[in-house]
């Protein structure tokens, strides 16, 4: 997994995020560097999406198969564009009902990413959470952030930052921890770039709900 690191612990409120935690998290990101961050859903590790070096880092420190896609979350709407090349009118009606929040959409990518990021597939999931922290840092850094559950493979999300820190500490850059997070079945995942949808993991939105959205 490469050599231990220094790694920086803060603390952070989960509803009213220290500004500065979070211009420091978004130096970490701009830099090349891995954050461990909380979400709507589990705690987050993540990076810049666009950096090879970053990406390579995620899934060496997680043990995650190569053949796996690293999604992203964004701080709004503005930047969906510069990540998926096409947005059905079925995505934008299921952003309109569940943006932010834990619904992650699975697009096709635009031209250009890094090949691992999205594992060949040419697709991208995406996620506008719900969280002040995780929105307030991708609107510093000023780009999306990849957002894979901060925890070894094969191991469930976390909510718990003791756990996070067994796990991660040493692997990453910094750490920011808002204290326990509610308790959460994930986001759901959905392969929206076409009709009609597939449900790939039903996470805290139900299936019927997304039904109801067709």
């Amino acid at each position: 997994m490469g050599g231990i690191i220094s790694t920086k612990i803060v603390q952070c409120p989960l509803k009213a995020p220290d500004p500065q935690v979070i211009s420091q998290a978004a130096e970490v990101i701009k830099r090349g560097g891995l954050l461990v961050y909380p979400t709507d859903t589990f705690y987050g590790l993540g990076g810049d999406p666009r950096n090879e070096i970053t990406i390579q880092r995620i899934f060496q420190v997680k043990g995650r198969p190569l053949n796996k896609p690293l999604p992203l979350i964004i701080g709004d709407t503005s930047c969906l564009e510069e990540w998926a090349a096409n947005i059905p009118p079925i995505s934008k009606r299921l952003m309109d009902s569940f943006w932010p929040g834990p619904l992650t959409l699975i697009l096709p990518a635009v031209s250009g990413l890094p090949p691992a990021l999205t594992a060949g597939t040419g697709k991208i999931g995406i996620r506008w959470p719900k969280s002040p922290v995780a929105t307030a840092i991708a609107k510093m850094a000023g780009t999306a952030i990849i957002s894979t559950s901060a925890n070894l493979s094969e191991k469930g999300g976390i909510v718990d930052p003791e756990g996070l820190f067994k796990d991660m500490n040493g692997l990453v850059d910094m750490i920011i921890d808002s204290g326990m997070l509610p308790s959460t079945s994930g986001s759901t995942i959905v392969d929206a770039g076409s009709e009609p949808i597939r449900i790939i993991r039903e996470g805290d939105i139900p299936g019927d709900r997304l039904e109801r959205e067709k």
